[in-house]
């Protein structure tokens, strides 16, 4: 049995991801909802989760869990 092959994805940062990655920096925690509003209009927010979920498994944000409500924050690396 021969093992799976993994595409490794190259994952770029864009100035889109800068500016929500500055938002973040100013004001520490924001929920997915907001950021989806103000950064990715025209978008449906699916996209939008898909692309932080990116930059969370790049290291760049964290996802935060108060009670039933999510919230994103930069990385404390960061």
């Amino acid at each position: 049995m021969t093992k799976p092959v993994y595409r490794e994805v190259k994952r770029e940062i864009t100035s889109r991801d800068f500016a929500v990655l500055n938002f973040l920096w100013r004001w520490k925690v924001v929920s997915p909802q907001a950021l989806a509003k103000k950064f990715f209009p025209g978008i449906r927010p699916e996209s939008a989760n898909v692309r932080l979920r990116h930059l969370a498994e790049a290291g760049y944000l964290e996802s935060l869990q108060v009670g039933r409500r999510q919230f994103v924050a930069p990385n404390k690396r960061f």
